[in-house]
């Protein structure tokens, strides 16, 4: 899809879809193991569970979203508030 397509449904006064919390999700992709109270898993799972994070990006595809976004929510932050350090 393509910036083209979302601007033609908004055009046409549709309703544009987005995925939801794809770190919430995880857990159902990954079989409910995932360090939940790990404040990155969400990005972590980029590296360590990458076929859960395409199941999850796949079941909102799916269900009809339009934008998928990255799965990179608190990486800033993150990097910002550890110096830089994502694992020590």
């Amino acid at each position: 899809m393509s910036y083209r397509y979302i601007e033609e449904l908004l055009a046409s006064d549709r309703c544009v879809l987005l995925d939801g919390a794809t770190g919430t999700e995880l857990p159902r992709a990954y079989g409910g193991g995932t360090p939940l109270d790990e404040e990155i898993w969400g990005t972590r799972a980029l590296i360590e569970a990458p076929d859960a994070v395409l199941d999850v990006h796949r079941r909102y595809v799916r269900f009809g979203c339009d934008v998928i976004t990255t799965d990179t929510w608190g990486l800033a932050s993150l990097l910002h508030d550890d110096g830089g350090q994502l694992w020590h």
